[in-house]
């Protein structure tokens, strides 16, 4: 919020357990622009579940997914909704 106040672009990052599909309610609420699911592993069903769940609590947020190391993975996570991949 002390960032937001500011007039700053804000990005915050979560995870993917149910603790974290609560952080990023709040987060949400708290104004930021971007949110990263950040991972070792992006290419993944638990990614897969957060980001959709996300997307529905939000459509328009800019997600970033990552890390992925391949065009497999991008391409599953582009057509899921993520907006930007972490490589």
């Amino acid at each position: 919020k002390k960032v937001k106040n500011k007039k700053l672009l804000v990005g915050a990052a979560v995870g993917t357990g149910n603790e974290d599909l609560n952080r990023a309610r709040s987060i949400l609420a708290s104004g930021v622009n971007l949110i990263v699911i950040d991972t070792a592993h992006g290419h993944s069903e638990k990614v897969l579940r957060i980001l959709a769940k996300i997307k529905k609590i939000n459509s328009k947020i800019p997600i970033c997914v990552g890390n992925i190391a391949s065009s497999e993975a991008a391409i599953k996570l582009y057509n899921e909704g993520a907006n930007i991949l972490k490589v």
